[in-house]
């Protein structure tokens, strides 16, 4: 249920499980914003997580979040990006400028205006050195760097080697 700003979440049965106390501001749409049944809840001006049945799974205390991922979950406090599994203990400490959720064993990571990919003990596996990236599938990664202002996108694999010159304006995976 919505009132003005806030929301509260109820039971079929018509009890509160995000009560209007909770001042929830956003609530995940189930057909959009979770994956597996997780997605993001903002109480209080904090953000978490919260599953498909109401029930918090991290609590709302960090400034916002990502969808979990491989057991970890991007999660921002004190202006900077890090890792927290899933009781909200930090696994990789807040360091980045912005963190992407894993996929195939790594994470884009934002330093400085440049993407590189930390694996899940927090290791640079990738330098520093992309504009731009997507998300990892079957083995491959898209990532961009400017030339003459522009993005070119191609592939790298999990070590960084380019499978696929980074001249394309734009890439996308297909799905038959």
């Amino acid at each position: 249920a919505r009132r003005g700003t806030t929301s509260a979440l109820f039971s079929p049965n018509g009890q509160p499980v995000l009560p209007w106390e909770a001042e929830t501001t956003e609530l995940p749409q189930p057909d959009r914003d979770m994956v597996h049944g997780i997605g993001k809840v903002v109480c209080h001006g904090q953000a978490g997580l919260i599953d498909s049945h109401g029930s918090i799974r991290l609590p709302c205390r960090f400034q916002d979040v990502g969808l979990p991922s491989e057991e970890l979950v991007p999660a921002k406090e004190t202006n900077r990006w890090g890792f927290v599994d899933l009781e909200g203990h930090w696994v990789i400490p807040p360091q980045f400028d912005l963190a992407r959720s894993f996929s195939d064993g790594l994470a884009a990571v934002l330093r400085d205006g440049a993407f590189g990919f930390v694996n899940p003990s927090g290791s640079l596996q990738i330098p520093f050195e992309f504009s731009d990236t997507g998300f990892a599938f079957q083995g491959l990664i898209p990532v961009a760097r400017l030339s003459q202002g522009q993005p070119r996108w191609g592939l790298i694999d999990p070590q960084g080697t380019i499978v696929l010159p980074l001249e394309y304006e734009a890439l996308e995976w297909f799905h038959p």
